[in-house]
């Protein structure tokens, strides 16, 4: 995948990551509050290389 097909999310934490990569005090990061519905990020996501070991759900009931 080019450049020119890599979203805004996706451009955004490929940058963090180079940071975090530079910075050599970190060995783990937490990706948190990923939905599970949102699987366009998720694929972004692990296109980097993310390992999801936990899920978000959102559960509504009306009361």
């Amino acid at each position: 995948m080019g450049a020119a097909g890599l979203s805004g999310t996706a451009i955004l934490y490929s940058e963090m990551l180079k940071s975090v990569a530079r910075s050599r005090r970190y060995r783990y990061a937490e990706v948190v509050q990923i939905g599970m519905e949102n699987e366009k990020m998720q694929r972004e996501m692990e296109n980097f290389g993310i390992d999801f070991y936990k899920g978000h759900r959102v559960y509504r009931r009306n009361l």
